[in-house]
């Protein structure tokens, strides 16, 4: 699913729609000791990295400078975030007419 073909929301929408089934279709094991929750969070935070990572590599290059922005944020936002920002940056082009 490429940007190309959909605005912003439209495509964020539909990413946010397929990873929510993802999230249901999976099972988040319990917690046995503080190990394995640290391993769990350690899973969680790294599902939600690619979640980001692929949000951003499939914007189309008008987004490719607000897309550099947000991976050199540290910490990175989480995709909601990402997206509150890309959003603001495909209002400017809408009314400017400028990428």
């Amino acid at each position: 699913m490429y940007l190309e073909n959909y605005s912003i929301t439209v495509y964020y929408n539909k990413m946010k729609r397929l990873c929510d089934e993802l999230d249901d279709l999976s099972e988040v094991p319990v917690c046995a000791c503080a190990t394995s929750c640290k391993a769990i969070k350690k899973s969680m935070a790294l599902a939600k990295r690619q979640s980001l990572v692929h949000f951003l590599m499939n914007l189309n290059e008008n987004y490719e400078g607000i897309r550099g922005e947000i991976l050199l944020l540290d910490p990175l936002p989480n995709v909601n975030k990402a997206y509150s920002m890309i959003q603001r940056v495909e209002t400017q082009i809408n009314v400017t007419g400028i990428s």
